[in-house]
C-alpha cells in the first residue's frame, strides 16, 4: 500500500517500466483522481542502497494502466530496453507512453472500458464494451537490425524533440506491420524521415524558383569555392549563418527558421548524414549485413542531394556504389570539387596497416560513446591496430626476439572475438588478420583463453 500526505489513497495499480533513456520508475495509478503519477528511482530499486532519493517526476491522466516488455529484452539478458505504459485515459483513449513521452495512440477497432493486471511481453489484455477481451500485440522496437541501427544513427544525430517525433511517427506506423517483414517495417522507418525531412525539401524547392543571377553568380565564383573548401568556414558557407547574414532581401537561409515548418536546419542536415553514413560504413565491414546496403544507398543519396552544395562528394560516392563498381578510389576523389570528404573505414584501415594518418577517414560520431550501434567499426579498427603493433615487432630492428602476437590476443579476449565474428569480416579485410592467426596458430603459447584457441583452429590445447 502507498500512502502520504499528497496521496492518501492507496494505489490500484503499481508497476515499474523503464524510459527510452534507460532510467527506472514506479508508477502508481489513483483511482479517485485518475491520475498515473512516476516516481524516479536512483540507482537499484528503492534508492537506499545508493542513497538516492525517490522523487516524483511526472503525471498522467489515467483511469487504467499496464506495462509490457519487448522480447528482445529476455532473449538478450545483457541487453536494457524500454519497457512501455499502455494508458487508458478518461475519454476512453489508449496511448502507448515510453516514460512522459507520449509515443503514439492505438486503436484498437472498438471502445476500451479497462485493460487487464497480467503483465505480458509485447501485448496487453484490453477489456471491451461488449464484455469481451482482446488482446492487442504491441510494436515497442523494430525487428530488423538495420532498422534498429538506423534509428540509434537517428537518436545521436537529431535533437531529443524532433527524434521523439520521428520515432513516435515510425513506431505508429510499425503498428500496422507484420512482425517479420523487413520490406513493411523499411517502408514504414522511410515514411518516418521522409515527414521529417520533407519540409525542408519544400523550402529548398522553393530557394531554387527564386531567381537571383547575382546571388547564383556569387556562389559561382572562385572565391566562393575557394573559401568553402577552407577548414575555417567549410560546409556552412554556401548556406549562410542561421540567421541568414549576407544574404539578399527576400532569400533566407534554408531550414534556419521555424516560422514556416521547416524541422532541420543544414547543420542538421550535416549531422543526420554522418550518423547514417557511419552506419553505412559500419555495414560495409560486415559480410552478414551487406543485404542492407542496397536499402541506406537511397536514403543517404537522397538526404547529400538534399544538402547540395558541399555534399558532392557524397552524392558521387553514392551513385558510384549503386552502380557495379564496389566504391570510391583516391583517384575519383581527386576529381570532384573540393568539398567535405565522406568517411571511409576501407581507406582509414589501409591506413592503419600502411602506418600513416587514418584518423582523416573515420567517421567523427565513431567517438561518441552514445553510438553503441557502432561497435563493430571500433572493434575491427582495434583489432587492425593491434595487427600493426605486431607487424611493428616482426620487423624491429631492435628485437632479436621472435615476434610476441599478445598484444593481437589481448585485442581478441578485450573485444570477445570468435570465429564466426572473423568470417564476418570481407576477404580483403581478413587477409592480415588471417596472417597474424596463423603465425599464432604455429606459434601458441599456452596460457591463453579456452575461446582463443578456438579461433586458432587448436582445440587441441
Amino acid at each position: 500500500r502507498w500512502s502520504s500526505y499528497q496521496y492518501p489513497e492507496a494505489a490500484s495499480w503499481v508497476g515499474l517500466a523503464t524510459d527510452e533513456r534507460g532510467e527506472t520508475a514506479l508508477h502508481l495509478l489513483q483511482g479517485k483522481t485518475s491520475q498515473l503519477v512516476a516516481f524516479s528511482l536512483p540507482g537499484e530499486v528503492g534508492g537506499e542502497q545508493e542513497g538516492g532519493v525517490v522523487s516524483e517526476c511526472f503525471s498522467l491522466p489515467a483511469v487504467c494502466a499496464s506495462s509490457l516488455t519487448p522480447s528482445s529484452c529476455r532473449e538478450n539478458q545483457r541487453r536494457r530496453g524500454p519497457s512501455g505504459l499502455i494508458i487508458l485515459t478518461p475519454d476512453s483513449k489508449l496511448f502507448l507512453h515510453l516514460g512522459a513521452w507520449c509515443v503514439c495512440q492505438l486503436d484498437v477497432g472498438h471502445q476500451v472500458v479497462g485493460l487487464e493486471l497480467p503483465r505480458l511481453e509485447d501485448s496487453f489484455v484490453a477489456r471491451l464494451s461488449d464484455g469481451s477481451a482482446v488482446r492487442v500485440s504491441v510494436r515497442l522496437e523494430a525487428f530488423f537490425r538495420v532498422t534498429k541501427d538506423a534509428m540509434a544513427a537517428l537518436e545521436v544525430a537529431l535533437p531529443r524533440e524532433l527524434y521523439h517525433e520521428v520515432c513516435g511517427a515510425f513506431l505508429a506506423n510499425l503498428q500496422h506491420t507484420c512482425k517479420g517483414s523487413f520490406e513493411e517495417e523499411w517502408s514504414s522507418f522511410q515514411d518516418a524521415f521522409s515527414d521529417l525531412v520533407e519540409t525542408r525539401a519544400e523550402e529548398a524547392a522553393a530557394v531554387q524558383k527564386d531567381d537571383s543571377p547575382d546571388w547564383d553568380h556569387l556562389l559561382r565564383s572562385s572565391y566562393h569555392r575557394r573559401m568553402a573548401g577552407s577548414d575555417e568556414h567549410g560546409a556552412f558557407l554556401s548556406m549562410g549563418q542561421e540567421g541568414g547574414e549576407g544574404r539578399p532581401e527576400g532569400r533566407e537561409s534554408v531550414g534556419a527558421g521555424s516560422g514556416t515548418g521547416r524541422k532541420l536546419g543544414q547543420t542538421q542536415l550535416w549531422l543526420l548524414l554522418e550518423s547514417l553514413h557511419a552506419l553505412y560504413e559500419d555495414c560495409r565491414l560486415d559480410m552478414t549485413r551487406w543485404p542492407c546496403i542496397p536499402s541506406l544507398l537511397p536514403l543517404l543519396r537522397g538526404l547529400a542531394t538534399l544538402i547540395g552544395g558541399e555534399a558532392n562528394q557524397y552524392e558521387a560516392r553514392y551513385e558510384l556504389d549503386m552502380s557495379e563498381s564496389c566504391g570510391v578510389g583516391p583517384s575519383v576523389a581527386e576529381r570532384m570539387p573540393k568539398c567535405r570528404c565522406p568517411a571511409d573505414m576501407y581507406q582509414a584501415l589501409v591506413c592503419v596497416i600502411d602506418s600513416s594518418d587514418h584518423s582523416a577517414w573515420l567517421p567523427g560520431v565513431l567517438d561518441n560513446e552514445k553510438a553503441e550501434h557502432l561497435d563493430w567499426s571500433r572493434r575491427v579498427l582495434r583489432l587492425y591496430l593491434s595487427v600493426r603493433e605486431y607487424c611493428f615487432s616482426c620487423f624491429s630492428k631492435d628485437s632479436a626476439e621472435s615476434p610476441d602476437p599478445t598484444i593481437v590476443i589481448r585485442t581478441l579476449i578485450r573485444d570477445s572475438w570468435s570465429l564466426r565474428d572473423l568470417h564476418r569480416l570481407p576477404f580483403g579485410l581478413a587477409v592480415p588478420v588471417q596472417e597474424v592467426i596463423q603465425d599464432c596458430r604455429d606459434n601458441p603459447q599456452l596460457d591463453w583463453p579456452g575461446a582463443v584457441y578456438m579461433i586458432l583452429n587448436r582445440q587441441d590445447l
